[in-house]
């Protein structure tokens, strides 16, 4: 059985071939190969990070090499780390066997008595797998100024690791000019990795965030131990101006507000400044409140060690604003070779909380040693590239409402320790009485109400400043425990609401996202969901985009296409993506021309349909600035006319396999999804399902759409066997999509790059064209090449795989001068088979 396509015919086959959508040795996310910053080991397609070890498999015939061993070394170039191949033979490592009949199991390289327990010679230089590692971890750095003009702590280092991804924000005490890159050494001073400035160095710079995809095991052991460095590097100094070892978070997520300090002495004759940092976190006893203090102090202590057992040390916390007024006074005696001060400010008043939360209490830490020396810094809110946000639904509300309504919100910490907020809302039923920022419940059916900001609201927007939060909304802040809800005259208890989540920074999103409601669709969509979108645009004009819907309610299905267009005659429109969940993210490439020059001077409408509205749920609009209609024919050229993008590799690496420029497979995650390779762009695509037109569907197994299930003969046809999938007993196996699809379905052509196409049908209808003469073709060429000896065992071993595959069909195929050939082969590579 063949596939016939209307418009498209591809028929491709081979006995032997190996298949092309094998799955990976190791599964991790998308990176690209060209990208200098990700070191790594390429082998046979595949990626593997620093310090990995594997059994090459070179396919068929030879399949995994399990006596072999290849690990991915690392090695210094230009003081940047990259990786290197080394694969040696692990046979002569295997232990002797203590009994006289050892057996070799399956996968595996040393023959072990049947009682004993096999040991792979593969561990046996004490690689030992990796230790789990909490989900979430907070590392933190004293960034000092090592480029010899002042001397000072200047800024200190956020890390956040979650898995293999670290984020970064390092926020400077003062503004920096021309900041290039953030760097991460490791002891010997080798670049491990490097992002450089998004921004344009020009201006200058107080809080630089990152992240850093993919850390391979082996640095994230050595950012757990202390053994990595963070480096801020400017125009005027490439090697780095600031600098600092980064070290385990002893508080986690627990840190509320921090202190950088600094020292009151001038440093300039020494190799390293002296400073330090001042993590808070909050404990509760009922109704009192304490505060952990821990306090690290840099290039202080260690000068003491061989002078003095212990050091008087006095920690005051004093008040800022207005009148100096100290608070709080503790004495203590530190060992030198103490590296944490720790103490706790027992049962603090309400007013010194307020005093905390607004940024009104500093902290001097004074070392009564030889050389009296005096430590002094502002507590503030702990403040990251974090973005605050909310996205606001009817869904969400105390009390769901479908009116077509939605919102977004944004909050961000101010200098002076201000919560700033800005929100946007539109499509309400009726005129907003409330803007309220909620807290936790007080009480069973009790909300206990922050700040009502309606006063700062005018024509679907509010913004302001609110400086008069308590330790209670900034806490509940950093944990996402702030609400927001908008009110109207027709629903007072809140038409929209939504939860104030904080997101790490991720470099595609703009600041403020795009709102899609069903007030904006021609005719007004009364539905409770509302979505944000994000969209930017890189130099190549591919369209980078993520949509979260909210407000989803569980009696409705959940199946959603993206569509983007020009304007309201639906001009150029272009399908997006196909996702059942509330979150979609990708990338857009040959978006026309009038799309880009839309979005440049006007707007393009962004819009979501679900099953219940196939026309449109919700929509909105989106600007974003761009010069891609001017340099869109250039980037539209060939490579054979421009030499430009003939230099760059183009290759993609997807679940840890490389793939070339235009080559397509099956996700790795839903095999109803197909991804191609597009100028080092991996696209994904959902199948397009066609238009079933019988009463009765059936879903077959390992079909991704519905189809009639209805055979119009009644002959039975086996297509050609696939070794590498021998439980596929009949249907059609096509090219394009490197799929086996049943007989009697029906689906659109996947044509990279521009998806699955709805202009193409292929069906798989029933014939009996199986015909031996290829497979006897194929046999004799096969004798011929097994009359080596090399090959001879390998050869066999197919052999007897495919033959015990069709001496189960052998009474279905009717074909007997097929069945002889089959011993005679067999009965040629081995003499004792009957």
């Amino acid at each position: 059985m063949w596939p016939i396509c209307l418009c498209l015919l591809i028929l491709q086959s081979t006995v032997f071939a190996d298949r092309a959508d094998r799955v990976p040795l190791k599964e991790h996310g998308v990176q690209r190969v060209k990208n200098r910053l990700f070191p790594g080991c390429s082998f046979g397609g595949f990626v593997h990070e620093l310090g990995d070890t594997w059994n090459p498999d070179l396919g068929s015939p030879f399949g995994i090499l399990h006596c072999v061993r290849c690990e991915c070394l690392t090695i210094t170039k230009k003081r940047r780390v990259v990786g290197k191949t080394k694969c040696q033979n692990i046979k002569r490592d295997c232990p002797e066997p203590l009994c006289k009949e050892p057996v070799l199991l399956p996968g595996q390289c040393c023959k072990t008595c049947p009682t004993q327990e096999y040991s792979n010679p593969a561990n046996s230089e004490g690689l030992v797998p990796e230790n789990p590692q909490s989900h979430h971890q907070e590392f933190y750095s004293l960034l000092t100024d090592v480029s010899f003009t002042t001397k000072d702590v200047l800024g200190r280092g956020y890390f956040t690791l979650e898995e293999s991804v670290l984020r970064f924000s390092i926020v400077c005490e003062r503004a920096l000019l021309e900041v290039t890159s953030v760097q991460f050494l490791d002891a010997d001073s080798n670049i491990l990795y490097e992002q450089n400035a998004t921004q344009p160095t020009a201006a200058a710079s107080m809080k630089v965030c990152g992240t850093w995809e993919h850390i391979p095991r082996v640095y994230k052991a050595a950012l757990l131990s202390g053994g990595l460095r963070a480096v801020l590097t400017t125009e005027s100094f490439p090697d780095g101006q600031l600098e600092g070892t980064i070290h385990v978070n002893e508080l986690d997520s627990q840190e509320i507000f921090s202190a950088v300090l600094h020292s009151d002495i001038s440093k300039l004759d020494e190799e390293t400044a002296s400073g330090g940092i001042t993590m808070i976190s909050l404990e509760k006893n009922g109704d009192i409140e304490h505060a952990i203090f821990l306090v690290k102090l840099h290039n202080v202590f260690e000068k003491y060690q061989k002078q003095l057992d212990t050091i008087p040390v006095t920690i005051t916390v004093s008040r800022t604003g207005g009148r100096q007024q100290r608070i709080n006074i503790i004495n203590m005696q530190i060992i030198p070779q103490q590296a944490t001060i720790r103490f706790r400010w027992e049962a603090m008043t309400n007013q010194e909380l307020r005093w905390l939360a607004r940024q009104q209490l500093s902290l001097s830490v004074n070392v009564q040693g030889a050389l009296a020396e005096t430590f002094n810094g502002i507590i503030k809110i702990k403040q990251t590239c974090t973005a605050f946000r909310a996205a606001l639904s009817g869904g969400d509300a105390l009390i769901s409402s479908s009116t077509g309504a939605g919102g977004t919100a944004d909050f961000s910490i101010g200098d002076n320790g201000a919560l700033l907020y800005r929100i946007h809302i539109m499509g309400m039923s009726s005129p907003v009485t409330a803007i309220t920022i909620e807290g936790e419940t007080i009480k069973q059916g009790q909300i206990r109400i922050v700040s009502n900001f309606v006063r700062s609201y005018s024509d679907g927007w509010a913004e302001g400043a609110f400086h008069k939060q308590n330790t209670k909304e900034v806490e509940a802040l950093l944990s996402n425990k702030l609400f927001i809800n908008v009110a109207t005259e027709r629903f007072s208890d809140g038409e929209i609401r939504g939860q104030v989540v904080g997101e790490m920074f991720q470099e595609d999103r703009s600041e403020f996202p795009f709102l899609l409601t069903g007030s904006e669709m021609e005719p007004v969509v009364r539905t409770p969901i509302a979505g944000q979108a994000w969209i930017s645009i890189n130099k190549l004009c591919q369209i980078h985009y993520e949509i979260i819907l909210h407000g989803i309610t569980g009696n409705r299905g959940n199946e959603f296409v993206a569509v983007i267009y020009a304007d309201t005659t639906e001009q150029h429109k272009r399908n997006l993506i196909t996702f059942n969940r509330n979150r979609a993210e990708g990338t857009a490439i040959g978006i026309s021309k009038y799309l880009f020059q839309a979005m440049n001077n006007e707007y393009v409408i962004l819009q979501i349909n679900s099953k219940g509205y196939p026309a449109g749920e919700i929509r909105g609009k989106v600007t974003v600035i761009n010069n891609c209609q001017d340099t869109y024919e250039l980037l539209m050229q060939s490579d054979e006319t421009n030499n430009e993008l003939d230099e760059v590799n183009f290759s993609c690496v997807y679940e840890r396999k490389e793939y070339e420029d235009g080559a397509s497979w099956t996700s790795a995650f839903d095999s109803c999804v197909m991804c191609s390779c597009q100028r080092s762009m991996v696209v994904c695509d959902r199948m397009l399902c066609p238009t079933v037109t019988c009463e009765n569907t059936v879903q077959l197994e390992g079909e991704c759409c519905p189809s009639c299930g209805v055979v119009s003969t009644g002959e039975i046809a086996l297509s050609l066997p696939d070794l590498a999938q021998e439980e596929v007993a009949s249907g059609c196996f096509f090219e394009a999509d490197q799929k086996w699809h049943a007989y009697a379905t029906s689906w659109h052509p996947y044509i990279p790059p521009f998806g699955f196409s709805s202009c193409a049908l292929c069906s798989c209808v029933v014939r009996n064209i199986f015909s031996f003469r290829f497979y006897n073709k194929k046999f004799y060429n096969l004798i011929k090449f097994c009359q080596t000896p090399i090959v001879k065992y390998f050869c066999t071993q197919i052999i007897l795989r495919f033959y015990i595959s069709i001496a189960a069909r052998i009474d279905v195929i009717a074909d007997f001068a097929f069945y002889s050939i089959m011993r005679k082969l067999i009965k040629h590579l081995i003499p004792s088979v009957d």
